[in-house]
């Protein structure tokens, strides 16, 4: 069953913020009743958020006696009640009212009162974690997980309950107001809190705080980089502009937060300008989504938490694509695709951290569904705005149509496509606060092809916890970077051409293939260069409709001390077969992927894949004892 509309209606029998809440609901269109059936994301995302609900049960702590426990979510992985549990209580009663099955209503009200018994403070505000961390910026996400509760499911919960929860909220939305400005944290929380406080503000009439939304909205639409109109803000550098031209853009946080934000934002206010502008933010960011739904944010400034399908402990980009569909219906592929690949990536009613993971013995976080399951409860509860796109299967997104080389200035990026052939080469040396974090100096960050999907991605550069409750730990000690990089270990010290920020790339388009040229030296974390007028490592790309070739040339004295990895993701269920000391292939599922060389190599991971939670790939690697030296890789169809 479902709570029906006549149900609604009681809510407005009770008089007070109860009419203003049942008046709100059916102004806006909400019925519950209405079928998600001909509608194949609406459908899609239900199931997903229905198995999704049922791991948030599962995993919930039912000690009465112990309130700091009670009603929280016990993470498999980080063995540890995440902070920001009571997120979920929006899916959760969206499950309530779907299914009429009070267990979800249940658990939205039992990790209501663990928040408060724990990780609420007196300032209006929730705490990141309970011990660990003194981050409250997160309290513009709760905030907006009540309102929105409040907001559509009031008819669920006692009359005590929802003043108690009306109560906190307007702590909680004072505290937004008071303390949030446009250079908070990173970009995500000022852009998040544009709607939340017009949306909360036009909950408990503060006129204030609508304007204050409105400001922070205006702000953040100044923050989008003046040529490629990508949201920056995610780090905070001095100068905004790097010697290479890029700005702090981090893709997971952009399509998983900041742009569903903006979105909301536009929507609710009816704020065209915002609207039009976050649309040619949408389409711009669109340019990084592959085929099955993943992110390409193998360049991007916390792309430590980056899990493929986006990021560890953001939302997830269903609002911000599929609200917007109905302007560019291939927004409603994009947010199907993300979500099939979320399926994919579910196991026994959890989400885990990337394609792999599963398949690698990593436990899941449930921290991943306390975001996502709330993007998709957002997308359920807007249903009657997001009709459905017959064709979808026919758009294609940017990247399936895309030829040729785009140039990315922005991020000091470069996007290729030639025949089934994408890939991505990046010399961003916008970093975050850590060093060795996203790849660059011309990286090689991604090569994918149609038949196989991602051949080559490039992960952190070095695996740091740096964000110690949303990043898991690295138990096996195996969790070994795949980005393709030379390499010279010398007096303890790691140099590599993979952190060069001033590495040189360029390219040319001729008929029949795509040429990169890159040089690069090598380089250590702390930025000393091994050899500064020797050691150059040349790089060519040649990417045409058969193959790509790598040709890597070291100049520097120390060659003979140089070595060169070339990661290839392969799970441990696909065969690898070396064909000589010089070549191998592997049996993808689709096609054959066939690796030579014009040197021998030695095989790490052959019988034991190696691993790395960035973005949650197995892989193999080939290691040459030398840094001069080409390789080709092809891909053909099965026998």
């Amino acid at each position: 069953m479902t709570v029906s509309r006549r149900n609604f209606l009681k809510l407005g029998a009770a008089g007070g913020a109860g009419v203003l809440l049942a008046n709100n609901l059916l102004a806006a269109g909400y019925n519950p009743d209405d079928s998600l059936t001909g509608n194949v994301l609406l459908t899609e995302s239900y199931h997903l958020l229905k198995d999704w609900g049922d791991g948030l049960l599962q995993t919930q702590i039912n000690q009465p006696g112990t309130p700091t426990l009670h009603g929280g979510f016990l993470c498999p992985s980080c063995a540890m009640v995440h902070g920001r549990s009571a997120d979920a209580i929006f899916p959760l009663l969206y499950l309530a009212s779907k299914t009429g099955d009070m267990r979800y209503r249940d658990a939205a009200l039992k990790v209501y009162d663990w928040a408060e018994n724990t990780v609420s403070l007196p300032d209006g505000s929730w705490v990141n974690e309970i011990s660990s961390s003194e981050w409250r910026g997160i309290t513009v996400f709760g905030s907006i997980a009540l309102a929105e509760s409040l907001h559509y499911f009031s008819s669920l919960l006692p009359g005590e309950t929802r003043t108690r929860w009306t109560t906190r909220l307007h702590a909680a939305g004072k505290y937004v107001y008071d303390t949030f400005t446009i250079d908070i944290g990173n970009i995500n929380y000022p852009v998040t809190a544009s709607y939340a406080l017009s949306f909360i503000g036009e909950m408990l009439h503060e006129p204030a705080w609508k304007q204050k939304g409105a400001m922070l909205a205006q702000q953040a639409l100044e923050h989008l980089t003046p040529t490629d109109k990508l949201i920056y803000g995610e780090g905070h550098p001095k100068p905004e502009c790097s010697a290479q031209g890029a700005y702090s853009v981090d893709l997971g946080y952009n399509v998983e937060e900041s742009l569903p934000a903006l979105v909301q934002y536009a929507t609710f206010t009816k704020d065209e300008k915002a609207k039009q502008a976050v649309l040619e933010s949408l389409l711009a960011h669109l340019a990084f989504m592959l085929p099955d739904g993943g992110w390409d944010n193998s360049w991007g400034t916390r792309n430590y938490k980056w899990t493929w399908w986006g990021s560890r402990t953001s939302d997830g980009c269903q609002p911000a694509y599929a609200l917007m569909a109905n302007e560019n219906p291939v927004f409603y592929k994009a947010a199907l695709m993300n979500t099939r690949l979320l399926q994919s990536c579910t196991h026994n009613h959890l989400l885990y951290g990337g394609p792999h993971n599963h398949l690698h013995g990593e436990a899941p976080c449930v921290h991943h569904i306390l975001g996502h399951s709330k993007a998709l409860a957002t997308l359920l509860v807007h249903a009657s705005d997001i009709k459905p796109v017959k064709n979808y299967a026919q758009l294609q997104l940017p990247r399936e149509y895309a030829k040729g080389v785009s140039t990315i200035k922005d991020l000091a990026t470069w996007l290729f496509a030639k025949g089934e052939w994408r890939g991505t080469l990046t010399a961003n040396d916008q970093m975050y606060t850590l060093k060795a974090g996203h790849a660059t100096g011309g990286a090689l960050a991604l090569l994918w092809h149609n038949k196989t999907g991602p051949l080559l991605v490039a992960g952190m550069t070095r695996y740091q916890i740096t964000e110690a409750t949303n990043m898991q730990r690295d138990r096996s000690g195996f969790n070994t970077n795949l980005t393709p990089r030379v390499e010279v270990f010398k007096n303890g010290q790691t140099f590599t051409n993979i952190l060069d920020l001033s590495a040189k790339v360029s390219f040319n388009e001729a008929k029949d293939a795509i040429h990169f040229n890159v040089r690069s030296k090598l380089t250590t974390e702390t930025g000393e260069v091994l050899q500064k007028e020797k050691d150059d490592t040349l790089f060519n790309y040649t990417i045409n409709n058969d193959s790509v070739k790598i040709q890597l040339q070291y100049t520097g004295d120390v060659a003979n001390a140089a070595q060169y990895t070339l990661p290839i993701v392969c799970t441990k269920n696909e065969k690898v077969e070396v064909l000589s000391p010089t070549s191998l292939s592997i049996q993808k599922e689709n096609a054959i992927v066939k690796v030579e060389s014009s040197k021998p190599f030695k095989l790490t991971g052959e019988t034991n894949r190696i691993f790395h939670f960035v973005p949650g790939m197995e892989a193999i690697a080939l290691v040459f004892a030398e840094a001069n030296v080409q390789v080709k890789i092809s891909v053909t169809n099965k026998a």
